[in-house]
């Protein structure tokens, strides 16, 4: 399937996409240049276009490769850490449908960075970011498989995971960017 169709889907009709996507095999190396690449690229260009005004285009520059690393880097640390955690509520460890699970939800999530580029619409992001949670909830029965009572638990411990591991990465991110710009 198409990356255009999958978004398309895995946004419009996610009840339906979600088995689809467990139904694919796929690698790491698939799912990174397949989807999570090309979708990371949107909050990567639009931080970039958004910091270009305020500091130049090197620090434009700077902003936009910061944001692709580390929505690459989160999204492999999340689904690690939910696919350690899933057995804990009765599922399995799955590490590549751990990471499917959470690259294929954060699809609102990218899709909404789009709204970075005009700062009196940043509320519609959030709305993304909760979208992104819902698609969540969704998927877990159908990729991690739990028991049915332990679905909802589950979808909040992954949310909370990959909330802790993007403030954590940001902050890791913010430590580093003035040792950076001394270069």
């Amino acid at each position: 399937m198409g990356l255009i169709d999958r978004v398309k889907n895995i946004l419009l009709t996610p009840a339906t996409e979600w088995p689809a996507i467990v139904a694919e095999p796929v690698d790491l190396g698939a799912l990174y240049s397949g989807y999570v690449a090309p979708l990371a690229l949107i909050p990567a260009v639009c931080v970039l276009l958004g910091t270009l005004r305020a500091d130049g285009l090197s620090g434009g520059v700077l902003a936009g490769v910061e944001a692709y690393v580390l929505n690459l880097v989160a999204v492999y640390v999340a689904g690690f850490a939910v696919a350690k955690a899933a057995p804990a509520f009765g599922a399995g460890e799955n590490l590549i449908g751990a990471l499917k699970l959470v690259a294929y939800s954060w699809t609102a999530y990218w899709v909404a960075a789009i709204f970075l580029l005009v700062p009196s619409l940043n509320l519609l992001r959030g709305l993304g970011l909760f979208y992104s949670f819902y698609l969540l909830y969704l998927g877990i029965p159908a990729v991690l498989q739990p028991p049915q009572s332990a679905t909802l638990p589950l979808a909040v411990a992954a949310a909370i995971i990959e909330v802790v591991v993007l403030v954590v990465l940001e902050t890791i991110r913010r430590e580093l960017t003035p040792a950076m710009l001394m270069f």
